[in-house]
């Protein structure tokens, strides 16, 4: 846990991830595996919309994601 808490520090989300993973299971199942996991999971997701609204930020694709993003949020507006 603290080699995946290392590597999460430092940006490694990828390798600190797969450390989670690779933990005895009930170790893996634990509540602080599941705080890093999520936390981990939210900078990759981070990552990967960043990288879309890079690759083309007017795609309908990037609109249909912030869409789901504020639904998901109840953020979106009511007509």
């Amino acid at each position: 846990m603290l080699v995946a808490h290392a590597f999460f520090e430092a940006g490694e989300y990828e390798v600190s991830l797969r450390l989670l993973s690779d933990l005895a299971p009930s170790d893996r199942h634990s509540s602080e595996a599941s705080y890093w996991r999520a936390r981990l999971l939210r900078k990759l997701a981070t990552a990967a919309y960043l990288r879309l609204y890079q690759a083309d930020s007017n795609s309908y694709r990037l609109h249909q994601l912030m869409a789901d993003l504020d639904a998901a949020k109840g953020t979106t507006e009511k007509p």
